[in-house]
């Protein structure tokens, strides 16, 4: 058997592929030699995030509130927290999911008479396999239900 090894070195010439970032993934550059097949990946752009909605107004209503929000077109929907703490202790914590991508003002109801409950809101958006990417959440205002 006789083996060789050739000193051959390509000027490489690339093809360059761009991937978009994404909520899940960020972008990166594909470049592949179209005369010897060398491929490598670079970094891209960042992910992208997702804005941080904001509380407009909160109405209070007799064991109920009304949470009024800005909407977000890139969003799948919202999670509102509603916790009798500031600091939203899990004992104390609701979640309630407002879907659809118009959805300005959600009404929160079984709620405690006379109690005061602090609220903050975030963006989320679905990916096809059931995963979902969060924003941040807003600041955290207080209400007192009638």
């Amino acid at each position: 058997y006789t083996f060789s090894v050739s000193n051959y070195v390509c000027n490489h010439y690339f093809d360059v592929v761009t991937t978009s970032p994404t909520y899940f993934s960020a972008g990166y550059h594909t470049y592949t030699c179209y005369l010897c097949g060398y491929s490598y990946k670079t970094k891209g752009d960042k992910k992208k995030i997702l804005k941080t909605p904001k509380i407009y107004s909160l109405k209070a209503g007799k064991k109920k509130i009304t949470v009024n929000n800005s909407n977000n077109k890139a969003a799948s929907g919202y999670q509102i927290k509603l916790s009798t703490s500031k600091k939203f202790t899990k004992k104390t914590t609701k979640t309630v999911t407002a879907k659809g991508k118009k959805v300005k003002s959600k009404k929160i109801s079984k709620l405690k008479s006379k109690k005061t409950y602090y609220v903050r809101i975030r963006a989320y958006k679905n990916q096809s396999q059931g995963e979902k990417f969060y924003g941040k959440y807003s600041k955290t205002l207080k209400i007192k239900v009638k």
